[in-house]
């Protein structure tokens, strides 16, 4: 063998010599954190102020976390799988169980919203529309479901009176996801997350792009990624919109908000039913905060002002059948909140409260 060939051949050797090495060193490292990661970290959620150290709590999150896993629903994108627990428990239609049940014959009753209303960090219970069943006797089904923006929610409904369902009164309590989701896509009306819909479009048609894309979910759900998150920080926050931009996105999502109600509103009365709308309470909302509270509206501050602003607009819009809960904790300033936006269960008895008011008035 002449010494160029030589030379080619201990060099191509060499690099393949690297590159498994570097493979195994990869795979090593994924395992151990794995191993790592298999280790039960509590959500620290659960250890907010709010909770007021509720024996309960580390079990509620940990059930959460175990039941977040979903299939796909058309028209509205997602729904949970039934699961069993203790404190949660889902049907194999993706609702989240109501306690206590209904009478035959109670008035039908449909809760439709976000998580929120699903309930994250409260027991079965303790949910807004299982407090509202107690203390009514009413037969309500809790529809709803994790990231939710008002317009699933009316295509959820939707195919539930294709089905059959026959509701006297139907609530909706949304605005958090609304607001968010149009902050990550810049535009509203669309679901969360959407922009990895749009990525993840006609990816079979496209051998390099699947490619592609699979390497950046295995970077995703790497356990090593994650630990480096979890020791290192997530980094710095998202920006905050231009002024401009952040009032035209408001008024935009106002719109989309009324649009939904109105249609909503024309859809109760020609089926047969009552409806009623409600703006939901978030971290920068509440006038009196908790130390810990002021610390949750501090991490998501890139989006307070937008949450003002369209919240503004939507009740400049005075639409029918509206309710504003935005600022039901009034200048309480008991903890409520265990993130921005998700009440603990003494949260969602005051939220529960408001709205049966609401819904009693003439």
């Amino acid at each position: 063998m002449c010494p160029l060939a030589r030379t080619v051949h201990r060099s191509v050797r060499d690099a393949w010599l690297i590159l498994g090495l570097s493979a195994l060193l990869g795979v090593a490292i994924e395992i151990a954190a794995r191993a790592l990661a298999a280790r039960p970290e509590s959500d620290p959620r659960a250890r907010a102020a709010a909770h007021a150290a509720a024996p309960w709590t580390e079990e509620v999150f940990a059930e959460l976390h175990a039941s977040e896993r979903l299939r796909w629903e058309p028209y509205v994108g997602w729904r949970r799988l039934p699961f069993a627990s203790r404190f949660t428990n889902v049907d194999a239609r993706g609702r989240r169980l109501t306690v206590p049940r209904a009478a035959p014959g109670a008035k039908r009753v449909l809760f439709f919203g976000g998580s929120t209303i699903w309930g994250t960090g409260a027991r079965d219970e303790a949910t807004i529309p299982s407090l509202v069943a107690r203390a009514t006797g009413w037969d309500v089904s809790n529809e709803g479901e994790t990231g939710y923006v008002a317009t699933q929610e009316r295509f959820l409904l939707e195919r539930a009176l294709q089905d059959g369902e026959r509701p006297d009164l139907v609530v909706f309590y949304d605005g958090v996801n609304d607001v968010y989701a149009a902050y990550q896509s810049h535009r509203a009306g669309l679901p969360q997350n959407e922009p990895n819909r749009a990525r993840e479009f006609n990816l079979t048609k496209r051998p390099g792009r699947l490619l592609a894309e699979a390497l950046r979910a295995s970077l995703h759900e790497s356990a090593s990624v994650a630990l480096a998150t979890r020791f290192l920080g997530p980094g710095a926050p998202p920006p905050a919109l231009p002024a401009e931009e952040r009032r035209a996105l408001a008024a935009a999502i106002a719109r989309a908000y009324a649009a939904n109600v109105t249609d909503l509103v024309a859809l109760a009365r020609a089926r047969g039913f009552a409806v009623a709308f409600f703006l939901q309470p978030v971290i920068f909302t509440k006038r009196a905060l908790a130390p810990d509270e002021r610390a949750f509206a501090r991490e998501r501050a890139f989006v307070a002002e937008l949450y003002r602003d369209a919240y503004e607009a939507i009740r400049a819009a005075r639409l029918p059948c509206f309710h504003d809960l935005s600022d039901c904790f009034g200048d309480d300033a008991t903890p409520r909140f265990f993130d921005f936006c998700h009440l603990a269960e003494s949260g969602d008895a005051v939220v529960a409260q408001h709205l049966l008011a609401a819904l009693r008035e003439p």
